[in-house]
């Protein structure tokens, strides 16, 4: 395996096991509704009463393979890493959670959107800065970019933006 593409590959575990820290630590314990994956999840929950860690899973692999299909052989190479440790890593790191003591990871919600920000952040950055996905929403952003010619950063802020705003409202209709 060549130099650049070990990096490539150490870069996408990474920027994987970082989202995944801030779905496990800061989303999930919080219940923050996102753009992405997780916050899906979390909002779809009360409507469908399957675990959120199951839900991720689920919506990760079903992403992969739009893009898949959407955006071509290359982008599903380099994104099936993503599709196997993403959910891995939630998986894992949300059951390394529950061995801490009930509330440590419970804040008031807007520190756990800022944390959790940061951190998605970071590990998209490193994922995005070697032509990668981490197999979640981004996807979608990625769709929209290839196929409407929109930047990638306003792709990504299109499809968080409709997703909060959808999942917040299914999830405030659930409650009643």
């Amino acid at each position: 395996m060549s130099k650049n593409k070990i990096h490539d590959l150490i870069m996408i575990i990474l920027g994987n096991f970082v989202v995944a820290c801030s779905v496990s630590f800061f989303i999930l314990p919080n219940n923050i509704l996102t753009g992405g994956v997780a916050g899906v999840a979390v909002a779809l929950h009360p409507v469908l009463p399957i675990d959120t860690v199951l839900m991720i899973d689920g919506l990760t692999i079903g992403l992969f393979i739009l893009g898949a299909l959407l955006l071509g052989k290359q982008f599903a190479m380099k994104s099936v890493i993503s599709t196997i440790v993403y959910p891995v890593f939630v998986t894992g790191l949300s059951q390394v959670a529950t061995m801490f003591p009930k509330d440590t990871f419970v804040m008031p919600a807007y520190e756990a959107t800022i944390r959790s920000g940061v951190l998605v952040g970071i590990g998209l950055g490193l994922v995005f800065r070697v032509n990668s996905s981490t197999g979640g929403m981004d996807i979608l952003a990625l769709i929209l970019h290839k196929y409407l010619k929109i930047p990638e950063g306003t792709s990504v802020m299109i499809v968080c933006r409709f997703t909060s705003l959808t999942m917040t409202t299914i999830s405030s209709t659930a409650k009643w």
